[in-house]
């Protein structure tokens, strides 16, 4: 659950942070739309396909977060909340969770999301025939079902009562990726990534950065405040503290202890 806290933390910053690194502490009313931020990462991103890199670690994962989006996420108070669903139920022995998809949301290359999307990025990492490593972690999900254009129904092994917890994390096996992108990119979908999320790929130059840009079709209507993310892998940890403190870097990501490091003073430990 720590990751999923995490991954959720993040997403919140990429979606209402505004212009100075304004903290999701900020009242809405506070935001500003424009300016960018810039983070520090402790690793290059190896790529998004599931296939080829497996689960997501902490540098792929808080891109993800920017350019995918879950069916929930977690509120402050760690309480699952709707996101790409709209709304769930389940079955009295939490076997069988049901879940109703928001209307209207397309992936950023204009692929419609639907029930049939969130089955097919399930199938994908299940099916035995690629192997993907990915699979181990979604293992207690029998199968996902999608009975009509907006429910997802997912099948489970045993009985759980927190899947709609377990399914926020902004890893590999849960965001949902465009289906029409991996059919017709191939290899180069892994550093091609099409999600539905608040920003979009613009750039990336393998170990110098990643741009991401706000996403001006986004479904939440009014997000993201921030016009552009820029990701910089800085694998060495004083180089990375030191670009904070230069003002290069408005975040850094440090796992000793694991925290967000924010530029002016504030911080979040996740």
């Amino acid at each position: 659950m720590i990751a999923a806290i995490r991954s959720n933390a993040l997403a919140r910053i990429f979606l209402v942070a505004g212009f100075g690194v304004a903290l999701i502490a900020a009242p809405a009313s506070a935001q500003k739309q424009g300016g960018s931020i810039t983070v520090g990462l402790e690793l290059d991103i190896p790529g998004f396909d599931p296939l080829k890199v497996g689960v997501f670690d902490t540098s792929a994962e808080i891109a993800a977060a920017a350019i995918f989006d879950t069916l929930t996420y977690l509120d402050a108070k760690g309480e699952p909340q709707p996101k790409l669903a709209s709304s769930w139920t389940h079955s009295d022995d939490y076997r069988n969770w049901t879940f109703k998809l928001k209307p209207g949301v397309r992936f950023h290359d204009g692929t419609p999301f639907n029930a049939q999307a969130v089955k097919e990025n399930f199938d994908r990492q299940k099916d035995p025939a690629n192997k993907c490593r990915c699979a181990f972690y979604i293992a207690f999900i029998r199968d996902v079902q999608a009975p009509d254009e907006l429910t997802a129904v997912y099948n489970l092994n045993d009985p759980s009562v927190n899947l709609p917890a377990i399914i926020t994390v902004q890893g590999a096996n849960f965001v949902i990726q465009s289906p029409t992108a991996w059919k017709t990119r191939g290899d180069d979908y892994n550093r091609n990534p099409v999600g539905t999320g608040p920003y979009i790929l613009k750039s990336w130059t393998a170990g110098d950065r990643m741009v991401l840009e706000r996403n001006p079709d986004y479904w939440n209507k009014g997000h993201p405040y921030l016009d552009r993310i820029v990701l910089k892998p800085l694998p060495d940890a004083q180089s990375r503290f030191a670009s904070l403190q230069s003002g290069e870097a408005d975040i850094i990501w440090t796992t000793k202890p694991m925290r967000t490091i924010f530029r002016g003073h504030k911080k979040i430990r996740s």
